[in-house]
């Protein structure tokens, strides 16, 4: 299709939505896993709603966000599930956003927060003594200009984050895709994902290839996997490694899944990858689109797994609880070539030291606990403005300003 003079592949547009809902279903997942069984896991609409990018996006910036889950994710509850009172807060207009049910205007100027109470019929509220209108927002068909209420500052902003980030999917597909090998040791393979600025590690064995981590997208990880079949033609794809769920690690393995590659992740993951892997992904239910319904092997890792043979080597470690980032979390530990890859983790900037928190100390405290020969330290992630790998001189300079009592020789 074709607009002004702009060529528009619709199929890469609903591709970009789908991945765009994945990732909020995995930023929900981390935030607030209950809901999940609360939400019509396979309705996309959901996943979509343009609050959702308002909220994780203030998340991400440190700045106060007005809505919590409960109040975005209220109207998507079926009507059973819903308790009829609510804590909600005004913006800055005293307007009352309600994904999925309309707008409520209050009195208040400012932000404030309030308790209200539904009627039976949802089409009123009950604030402070006051009965209120639940106004319906007007559809794109009948005003395709419509957003949102266009006094309100924050939902001007919502509306900032939603086109954003809807942009940055339908884009995706045009970003041209920078991949780049590197041989880091014998057997072992750095994979720079320079459009991404993430990187993944391959490991050589005999009876095929394992692969750590799966940035961001779909189209990414895919592309990495035909690059592997070309440089290693005779090996498959024994597992791909996730250290952990946040998208820019997990984020790709639906390219994994479309090969029927086995997924090493953690016990406490499984379901939440289960639930991806059985939902069909549907804009609108009207008109469902089936992309996702894919069978794979998920391996559920508690303590450590060993993946060895005659001609490599992994250790596999889960120490989540201490890395103060996640709950769970997977280190992947090269004793032949004494390399640890450790994610996102640490950082080993190119210029000058980063004093570090518990997350580097928590790769430290591995490093010891478990005795283990690293004399390189790999990381996930970020590609920019960094050492290519970090020592143990340099883990223990990031760490000398925090955990100087607790670093031994």
């Amino acid at each position: 299709m074709k607009v002004l003079d702009f060529e528009v592949n619709l199929s890469q547009i609903e591709q970009g939505k789908l991945e765009l809902a994945d990732i909020v279903k995995t930023s929900i997942w981390q935030q607030e896993p209950q809901w999940f069984d609360k939400l019509d896991f396979e309705n996309d609409a959901i996943f979509t709603e343009p609050s959702l990018f308002y909220y994780f996006r203030s998340l991400k910036n440190n700045v106060n966000h007005f809505m919590s889950l409960d109040q975005i994710l209220y109207g998507y509850l079926s009507k059973e599930l819903r308790n009829p009172s609510l804590s909600v807060f005004t913006d800055a207009d005293g307007i009352v956003y309600l994904p999925n049910l309309g707008f409520v205007t209050t009195p208040y100027k400012g932000v404030v927060k309030k308790n209200i109470t539904f009627s039976e019929d949802a089409q009123h509220v009950f604030i402070d003594g006051l009965q209120l209108k639940v106004n319906a927002i007007p559809s794109l068909k009948s005003n395709p200009f419509f957003l949102m209420p266009y006094q309100s500052t924050i939902y001007t902003e919502k509306k900032v984050a939603f086109l954003e980030n809807i942009r940055t999917s339908m884009l995706q597909s045009a970003i041209p895709l920078d991949i780049t090998f590197e041989k880091i040791g014998q057997h072992l393979w750095l994979i720079a994902l320079n459009h991404l600025d993430n990187k993944m590690l391959l490991a050589e064995f005999k009876d095929g290839v394992v692969l750590f981590e799966a940035p961001s997208d779909t189209r990414t990880c895919q592309q990495v996997i035909q690059l592997i079949k070309q440089k290693f033609p005779n090996q498959v794809i024994k597992y791909a490694a996730l250290s952990h769920h946040h998208p820019d690690h997990a984020g790709g393995f639906g390219a994994f899944v479309q090969e029927k590659i086995p997924l090493i992740t953690t016990a406490s993951n499984v379901p939440f990858f289960e639930k991806l892997l059985k939902s069909t992904h549907a804009l609108q239910k009207e008109n469902e689109v089936q992309v996702h319904k894919l069978q794979t092997q998920l391996v559920a890792l508690k303590d450590s797994f060993v993946v060895k043979d005659s001609k490599n080597e992994v250790v596999i470690y889960e120490q989540g609880e201490q890395t103060g980032h996640v709950q769970e979390f997977l280190y992947f530990y090269f004793p032949l070539q004494k390399i640890l890859f450790v994610g996102d983790l640490v950082l080993f900037p190119s210029k000058g030291v980063y004093h570090q928190d518990k997350r580097a100390y928590s790769v430290c405290k591995l490093i010891q606990d478990k005795r283990l020969n690293v004399e390189k330290i790999y990381t996930a992630w970020p590609l920019q403005e960094q050492k290519p790998y970090g020592t143990m001189p340099d883990l223990k300079a990031t760490l000398k300003v925090n955990y100087s009592d607790y670093l031994t020789d």
